[in-house]
């Protein structure tokens, strides 16, 4: 199932699996939207996401980092 930027969950658990040391509240906005795109899976315009949805997706991530 391809990813999109509105697959926030999703994308949290997969930015978990591939990269499981990186704390994502040590990231900036940017390097977040980079590794997002770099998933395998992702298929959503890179450029699609405002800064809010990513925001989100590092909440997510940082939700799922804790776990």
């Amino acid at each position: 199932m391809p990813l999109t930027w509105r697959d926030t969950d999703a994308l949290a658990r997969a930015l978990v699996a591939n990269h499981p040391d990186i704390d994502p509240l040590t990231l900036t906005l940017q390097d977040v939207r980079r590794f997002i795109v770099r998933l395998p899976g992702f298929n959503d315009d890179s450029d699609a996401a405002s800064d809010q949805d990513i925001e989100e997706v590092q909440a997510a991530w940082y939700d799922v980092f804790q776990e």
